[in-house]
């Protein structure tokens, strides 16, 4: 758990809280790739041309969009819905094996009780995005605004979004700084895929994409025979699935 990753810390240290808001119906490989990636960058110092701070530890929450809002945009698609329970129970699935990233109803609420639960640590916050949305909503302004206080951003790079991303960037002036990270650009790992390989009812696509535990699920959600589901997995997966 996240507090497990911050107890030990001596007062003072510095520590990167990155938070992603998103459908993640359902959460794939890419998603939890993104956080994967943003840690390394930001404990590692690979950017030292920004001025990144020296930072302690690097944790990661996730929040997920509403069930309105999910149910109208899969609609649209012609796909079944996940509910905000099942999507945050799924993420809690995908990064059973990562103490330092964590589901959450609220990301701002979960970074403003971080602060009140370990006020002896200096904490920022990155949220983050793929390029594609960055461009979608031409989110680049939002760091422009932002002065000397609130949190930083960090994009991570999607294929086809990025020549769109640094245009944008250049016209409104905003450059890469501490405050506005751009981080690699990572493989496409797509939620619709995989929902279109779930209803074929396809596990071998599945596992390209998903956490064998989430990729199970959707089967199940999906309505496939329980004898596709066997494969590797335990009865404790079964257990997690058959709890949310």
């Amino acid at each position: 758990m996240i507090a497990e990753e911050l107890k030990a810390l001596p007062g003072g240290s510095r520590v990167a809280v990155v938070t992603m808001l998103g459908s993640l119906c359902p959460v794939t490989k890419g998603h939890v790739q993104m956080f994967a990636e943003a840690r390394r960058l930001l404990l590692e110092g690979l950017r030292p041309e920004l001025g990144l701070p020296a930072y302690a530890a690097c944790v990661g929450y996730v929040s997920v969009n509403g069930d309105g809002y999910v149910a109208q945009k899969l609609k649209a698609k012609g796909d079944r819905p996940i509910s905000k329970q099942e999507r945050l129970a799924l993420i809690g699935m995908a990064t059973v094996d990562l103490p330092w990233l964590e589901a959450c109803q609220d990301s701002s609420l979960a970074v403003r009780e971080l602060r009140a639960l370990w006020p002896r640590l200096a904490v920022d916050e990155y949220v983050m995005n793929g390029a594609d949305d960055v461009v979608k909503y031409r989110k680049w302004q939002y760091a422009a605004a932002d002065g000397a206080g609130g949190c930083r951003y960090i994009t991570m790079g999607r294929p086809g979004s990025m020549e769109q991303l640094r245009e944008g960037m250049r016209r409104s002036g905003v450059s890469e700084s501490a405050r506005f990270v751009l981080g690699p650009v990572l493989p496409d790992v797509s939620s619709t895929d995989a929902r279109a390989a779930s209803k074929r009812g396809d596990r071998a696509a599945l596992l390209e994409l998903l956490h064998p535990a989430v990729a199970d699920w959707l089967l199940r959600h999906d309505g496939a025979p329980v004898s596709q589901l066997q494969g590797d997995t335990s009865e404790e997966v079964f257990r997690l699935l058959n709890s949310v």
